[in-house]
């Protein structure tokens, strides 16, 4: 008996150990990466750190730089071992920058890997799905949302989206287990927090309204306070005063690098967008929020309506929790919330679109969590009717086509336009193309040259044989009983 045990356990490990392998050679393999733009700066403040033990004075957290610290250290061993170059010369230099830029313009997809594993997890731990759900689910998050075409880039909207989506995994185990959860959700949902904050100060704002909701709902609806302990419970209650000692913590690292790199404490990069001009606040976004929010929703090349449609999934789950275990309607609940904290924090941008990119940058962490709303409500809701089944095929369909178009044609026929209209007083570029039809999501589908670039790429022999490898996996490897 007890053999039988240990040999399921090894084979069960053996098996999630072949299938994150795939997703590691696909997430490998989908493109080259690249290092330019926004991510050349990031890749500069990096090289200049490593190299010089210099710090850079451009706009962008040092964050995703110091967490790239350890690819650098295995590019340059990597050099350092095969190359014949004699070192010291320039050709040396040359050639050993180049390869570590080789291994560097990777890091989000090293992340994604990473948020492959905790998305795994939260299936499993959260929302008791077998092993073979949760692999099938982990599967759909590369093939079926933004994070791929997002991750070619080296910018840090990947990073700060891994963070948030380890806060609110470890955030539902502490409002589930309450008064019982282990010092290690407390620290990873303490140490995920201070870092996304860190990176994105932007989150500083929607944790905090999130955080407070939270007691608010405790209060109004589960009713574990009353009048007269309100405001006791309110300031000892755990998740508050964790949550606002990490966003306390990673807001003191981050104007602290503001001092070291730019000579003031609130001298934030993207200063127009945030409206801080020389460390004063004159004005936290001053843009229109009623613009941001049609955009964000419903424009051709940013809404999520046509980028992430089963986040709107997630408010059907929470009028059906009875059939979703109660942590995993925390765990939706917090990631409805913050979604929405996200949405109307950017819409209030005067860069609410994220200027030259693909898809709802700033919104990634929705597409997400719309995954993790498409794949429960499949597993609780797919058989339910012949309309609910077609309903989850189509939006699995649209998932995966905004994937394919995403990581193959990306924002070719957008920059085209951007190119092509003058920009706007403010120097942003033109927010019309936002709303024309070369910016559209799924134009590419109408568009014959489209299909023919697309199967050229790269990226459509990778994803059929991802999809040929995770076939043969689920088949011979697959448990008869998930």
């Amino acid at each position: 008996m007890f053999q039988d045990s240990t040999s399921s356990i090894n084979s069960s490990k053996k098996r999630i150990c072949i299938f994150f392998s795939i997703i590691f050679v696909i997430l490998m393999f989908s493109d080259k990466g690249v290092i330019s733009g926004d991510g050349g700066k990031r890749w500069d403040a990096l090289r200049t750190i490593m190299e010089d033990g210099k710090l850079t004075q451009d706009p962008y957290s040092l964050a995703q730089p110091i967490f790239s610290i350890p690819l650098y250290i295995a590019g340059d061993l990597w050099f350092r071992v095969s190359t014949d170059i004699k070192s010291g010369t320039l050709e040396y230099r040359k050639k050993r920058l180049e390869r570590i830029e080789k291994i560097v313009r990777r890091y989000n997809k090293v992340l994604v890997f990473f948020l492959c594993l905790i998305f795994f997890l939260s299936l499993k731990k959260v929302f008791s799905f077998s092993e073979l759900e949760s692999t099938y689910s982990t599967f759909f998050l590369i093939f079926g949302s933004m994070i791929i075409p997002h991750a070619k880039d080296y910018y840090g909207e990947i990073t700060w989206t891994f963070m948030s989506f380890v806060c609110i995994y470890y955030l539902s185990f502490l409002l589930y287990e309450e008064k019982s959860a282990s010092k290690r959700c407390f620290l990873f949902f303490f140490l995920s927090t201070s870092c996304a904050v860190w990176l994105n100060p932007v989150l500083s704002f929607v944790f905090t309204f999130l955080f407070i909701i939270i007691i608010l709902w405790n209060f109004v609806y589960k009713k574990k306070y009353t009048l007269n302990n309100f405001f006791t419970g309110f300031l000892l209650n755990r998740v508050l005063v964790l949550g606002g000692l990490a966003i306390l913590f990673g807001l003191s690292i981050s104007f602290a690098e503001n001092f070291l790199r730019r000579g003031n404490f609130l001298q934030y990069g993207y200063t127009a967008m945030v409206g801080l001009k020389s460390g004063e606040l004159e004005g936290l976004f001053p843009g229109s929020f009623f613009k941001g929010m049609l955009g964000h929703l419903f424009s051709p090349a940013r809404g999520i309506i046509f980028f992430a449609p089963s986040f709107f999934v997630g408010f059907y789950l929470t009028f059906r929790k009875s059939e979703i275990s109660q942590q995993g309607f925390y765990f939706i609940t917090c990631a409805l919330v913050f979604s929405l904290l996200l949405m109307f924090g950017y819409s209030k941008s005067i860069e609410w679109f994220g200027g030259w990119s693909w898809g709802p940058r700033y919104l990634l962490p929705i597409s997400v969590f719309s995954v993790v709303f498409f794949v429960v409500s499949v597993k609780n809701f797919l058989k339910v009717s012949f309309l609910s089944k077609y309903f989850h095929v189509l939006l699995g369909c649209i998932s995966f086509i905004t994937y394919f178009i995403g990581v193959s044609i990306n924002d070719r026929h957008l920059k085209n336009c951007f190119t092509n209209t003058p920009l706007q007083p403010n120097g942003h570029v033109s927010e019309t193309c936002l709303w024309d039809f070369n910016g559209f999501l799924f134009s590419s589908v109408f568009r014959i040259e489209d299909w023919i670039f697309m199967s050229g790429h790269r990226s459509f022999p990778v994803t059929l044989v991802g999809i040929l490898l995770f076939f043969l996996y689920s088949k011979f490897l697959g448990t008869r009983k998930s």
